[in-house]
């Protein structure tokens, strides 16, 4: 009996759970692989949850290949998602995920040392309205918390310089909540930097 759109989304999200426990053991490389060759055998997706489940796969390779430091394979894979979805409408999850890509666009950037891009990518992704979800505003948590810890490995001036502008561009989120969030973990950063 050959496999349903939404067996095959299943697996594909199975197949993800997988890589991110190979991910989890440090196996960045396997993990890797395996979502290289899921993100062929399951494109072009058929139904919606396949479209989903191969976005988030997309997301999940670009992530694996900044840690081994492939940054223009992990900026493609990014770019494969936000470029088809990102003002989507028909979709709210297709919209989460390609707003996911770009802020993992920006930790590209960052570790990149192209501060000023980096930034503008952040602020770029949450300054719109639609930012009251909150596993969204979770993920952008934990993108300030690795923007942090990348940080801490460049030049001191470089790390406050992104923040600094990060800053600088909070008048421009609309949604309040996002805002006060920024500017905590902003200013958080910023203080650690002083402190030092």
């Amino acid at each position: 009996m050959p496999a349903t759109g939404i067996d095959r989304a299943q697996l594909l999200s199975t197949l993800c759970e997988f890589a991110s426990e190979l991910a989890y053991d440090c196996r960045y490389e396997e993990a890797a692989e395996m979502l290289e060759g899921a993100t062929r055998w399951f494109a072009p997706p058929d139904v919606i949850d396949e479209e989903i489940a191969l976005a988030k796969a997309w997301v999940q390779l670009g992530v694996l290949q900044a840690e081994l430091g492939a940054y223009d394979d992990a900026l493609r894979s990014f770019r494969r998602v936000y470029a088809q979805y990102w003002g989507e409408k028909e979709d709210q999850e297709l919209l989460d995920v390609s707003a996911r890509a770009w802020l993992e666009k920006s930790l590209v950037l960052l570790r990149r040392g192209n501060i000023t891009e980096a930034a503008e990518a952040l602020l770029g992704t949450v300054s719109g309205s639609h930012w009251d979800d909150d596993e969204q505003l979770m993920y952008l948590v934990s993108i300030l918390e690795r923007a942090s810890a990348i940080c801490g490995m460049l030049d001191p001036s470089e790390g406050a310089a992104f923040f600094t502008l990060l800053a600088s561009g909070l008048v421009e989120v609309e949604n309040e909540a996002v805002r006060s969030m920024l500017e905590t973990n902003v200013q958080r950063h910023l203080s650690k930097g002083i402190a030092r």
